[in-house]
């Protein structure tokens, strides 16, 4: 009770003071809890009565006995009984020996808290660590840094302008004199097999790097890097294991952007700095290439002792957190991983990556006692979507920004969520960034569809990349998660235009703008709404990797039609296909290459998929037939009768412009086959017009291109002629085939071949598939024939004349 009486008497106390210093005018003074509601708004309400006894009865053995022993005392005055004060001895051990056990843990995980607490300070002596740093600077740094400077090489040519012919790094030395530490400091990491360190860098490198610029072939300007300077906080991170030297993975990068200053000078007699803007020019090509290799969240990794660089991004484990982080965080939440670079690729994993927005990274955890994560979604509230059921939109980074995969550019909000519904758990992320050729990891899952059926493009309304989301494991649907199957005659048709290949030139200047519409609807239906592919300059072979996503029903025809774009007057049409999807099955994905109709050539690599209608899943999957497209073609339909294909052929007829589809093959497949077919046995003679490269250029470093050439194939000779007039003695030059090889570059979406023999080397290129074919079996077999026959000094062991060891003669068998 005067624990009570004293509390009391210092609120009051309180009180008394507050109306002292705030005197208001006669007003009845504040109570006791308006004063403590005052002095800390966001204080819980207080303790009543009650709540403080049982606390003071709990907290303090004294107060326990005080009122134990008139307990005690009564019942021995009723009971009369010994054993009563050896119960109350009891009692008192039982109770004192808890209430020691609270308190010292109590002082443990105070203590232990403390120390969870405590952080180095900043400033440390790390003369140590430079002493380290200087000892194998010279010995172990430079093997270790050679990868990345490839890699940096690698991105300047990637970089260059289309006017210069090559962009690399030559010759190039650390020096001697190694970084130096000026503070170091250790940041907690929750998982004890690493061990982070950030440090002050001052780095001023005796460093020599050589800049090699080609602006033509064999033209080569060779300028000096010097004067390195970098200045920023460094963070290294230190893998931990058993094997020597006990920290076998290192990863180092630059915790915001560093300061990086060099100079450059000409090498030679050629000056090249003193061109406009040239070196303003390297001087950014240098730093932008600098930077998303070594500013956080990009890091450098090496190896030490016998440690192996593996991502731990491959790890086979669910995911149990997610998160979204701002690159202005510096750093991404305790036992995180985040995702720097895109799928298959060298791009930073930025997801407004391409725009002015915020820089903002994916970040995801496996802990092994969380429930995992099972289903994923985009969704774009501007645009109809709301959150799936059971599923939580991530609003806020963990620093407590907007989580809006937009955010800071002018297109609509857009947020990730997920759900940890019982399922499959995901084991995976990262992003697909389209700006390049994406190859395509089958163990991701690409989701490029909101809930309400738009594009998921994660820069959907922005000039950024056309950027998705991909996952491993989970359910495989590119929604992120499995969608309901309400009606198999209709649903949501997905069709992803992946490239094109030697589709027909349109312009003067050889190549195409092409650019597709598609349209889903039934046979003949008018008006039908339309979706564009976006248009690839100069080029008979775009690539796309875009989607579209469509509700269609199955007996419903998909329409493909590509044009030409032209800045003047209308569109040039390059060719149609139309599919019809009543032989899909549902949730499975069609790939398959399809010529293009109405036209003399051209192919389209799709995909198509009917997510949640079509023919059953325990159907057999076949590939789609494209059907006869009918429709004029060009400028001569408008005077008179339709233009007619057949077989690649144009011509007039009258039969309302019918194509007969005929299958044609994408080149990589024709050479292939033409590899794999055997030669002959017999020598074949062949001639005809093919293109061929000058095997002389009489301009260095300038490409005179593609020349037409008379070809004659005789025996192990091939001569190439002006023209079919000329006769061979009269030829341009030849070639004997005889230990000659022929080879053909699959990658190349050209028909081309090279002939290579110990004097020169041929490339040609034929027109047709069918020329091809003709053209590379007859020299293959020209080639095998004349390999197998003897040349003049050939001479096997069974050829060899045996003759006897010759005798003396006398004088009359002389005469």
């Amino acid at each position: 009770f005067l624990f009570l009486i004293v509390t009391m008497a210092d609120k009051e106390k309180l009180v008394a003071a507050d109306v002292q210093a705030n005197p208001e005018g006669g007003q009845a003074p504040p109570s006791v809890k308006e004063v403590e509601k005052k002095l800390d708004p966001n204080a819980p309400p207080a303790e009543s009565k009650v709540v403080l006894i049982r606390k003071l009865l709990a907290e303090h053995v004294f107060v326990q006995h005080l009122l134990l022993v008139p307990v005690i005392i009564t019942l021995s005055y009723y009971i009369s009984s010994i054993i009563i004060w050896p119960i109350f001895i009891g009692i008192s051990l039982y109770f004192s020996i808890r209430a020691l056990e609270n308190s010292k843990k109590h002082i443990y995980d105070t203590v232990i808290e403390s120390f969870a607490e405590d952080e180095i300070s900043d400033i440390q002596e790390v003369a140590w660590l430079n002493q380290l740093v200087t000892k194998y600077w010279c010995s172990c740094v430079p093997a270790l840094v050679k990868p990345h400077i490839d890699r940096v090489s690698a991105t300047l040519a990637d970089n260059k302008p289309p006017f210069v012919h090559r962009f690399e790094i030559g010759k190039w030395t650390l020096g001697k004199r190694g970084p130096r530490f000026q503070q170091i400091r250790t940041s907690r990491e929750p998982d004890s097999s690493k061990y982070v360190l950030d440090g002050e860098l001052i780095f001023t490198p005796d460093l020599s790097l050589e800049l090699r610029i080609e602006p033509i072939k064999l033209v080569v300007v060779k300028i000096l890097l010097t004067n390195v300077v970098f200045k920023g906080r460094l963070r290294i991170r230190f893998n931990l294991n058993n094997e020597v030297p006990n920290a076998s993975i290192v990863s180092v990068c630059f915790v915001g952007d560093p300061q990086i200053a060099f100079a450059i000078r000409p090498m030679g007699s050629v000056d090249m700095l003193s061109l406009p803007k040239v070196y303003d020019w390297i001087n950014e090509t240098i730093m932008n290439a600098i930077k998303p290799l070594m500013v956080w969240p990009q890091k450098l990794q090496f190896t030490l002792g016998q440690g192996e660089v593996v991502s731990e991004h491959l790890i086979e484990a669910p995911i149990t957190d997610i998160a979204i982080i701002d690159t202005n965080e510096l750093t991404e939440p305790p036992g995180y991983l985040i995702v720097e670079k895109v799928l298959t690729g060298a791009l930073p994993a930025n997801i407004n990556l391409g725009n002015n927005g915020r820089e903002l990274y994916l970040t995801y955890r496996r802990d092994p006692v969380g429930e995992p994560i099972t289903k994923l979604a985009v969704v774009c509230p501007s645009n109809g979507d709301v959150v799936p059921e059971g599923f939580t939109m991530i609003e806020k980074t963990p620093a407590g920004l907007s989580a809006n995969l937009n955010e800071g550019t002018k297109g609509p909000a857009m947020f990730l969520c997920y759900s940890k519904a019982p399922g499959t758990p995901i084991t995976g992320l990262s992003l697909i960034n389209l700006k390049n050729k994406v190859i395509y990891n089958n163990d991701y899952t690409r989701l490029d569809i909101t809930p309400s059926g738009k594009i998921a493009n994660l820069n959907t309304g922005t000039k950024g990349n056309t950027t998705f989301l991909a996952y491993r494991g989970g359910c495989k649907s590119n929604f992120g998660y499995e969608i309901e199957c309400k009606d198999t005659e209709r649903g949501y048709l997905h069709v992803e235009l992946i490239e094109g290949d030697n589709i027909k030139a349109a312009d003067v200047c050889g190549t195409s703008d092409p650019y597709c519409v598609f349209t889903v609807g039934e046979e003949g239906a008018k008006k039908l709404p339309k979706q564009t592919s976006s248009i690839i300059d100069c080029t008979l072979n775009p690539v796309w990797n875009e989607s579209f996503v469509f509700e269609a029903n199955r007996t419903d025809i998909l329409t493909i039609n590509m044009y030409d774009k032209d800045q003047i007057g209308s569109d040039d049409f390059l060719g149609r296909i139309q599919i019809k999807l009543d032989t899909l099955v549902m949730g499975k994905t069609v790939e398959q290459w399809i010529s293009l109709q109405l036209t003399s050539k051209g192919f389209l690599h799709l995909k198509f998929t009917a997510i949640n209608f079509g023919l059953p899943t325990d159907s057999p999957v076949a590939a789609l037939v494209p059907l006869e497209c009918q429709g004029s073609t060009g400028l001569l339909s408008k005077f008179g009768a339709p233009v007619k294909h057949v077989g690649g052929k144009m011509g007039l007829g009258n039969s309302g412009g019918i194509v007969r589809h005929k299958p044609k093959r994408p080149t990589r497949e024709v050479k292939a086959e033409a590899k794999a077919k055997e030669p002959g046995e017999e020598y074949i003679a062949l001639t005809g017009h093919v293109e061929k490269l000058p095997t002389k250029n009489v301009l260095v470093g300038i490409n005179q291109g593609w020349q037409r050439r008379w070809l004659v194939l005789d025996g192990h000779k091939l001569s190439y002629c002006r023209s079919s007039k000329d006769s061979v003695s009269n030829a341009l030059g030849s070639i004997g085939l005889k230990n000659a090889t022929i080879e053909s570059d699959e990658t190349d979406n050209e028909y081309t071949f090279t002939i290579v023999t110990s004097a020169k080397t041929l490339d040609c290129k034929t027109t047709t598939e069918d020329e091809f074919l003709e053209w590379f079996h007859a020299i293959k077999t020209n080639i095998h024939v004349s390999g197998k026959a003897k040349g003049r000094f050939d001479f096997s062991e069974s050829e060899v004349i045996e003759t006897d060891v010759e005798e003396p003669q006398t004088d009359s068998a002389k005469e």
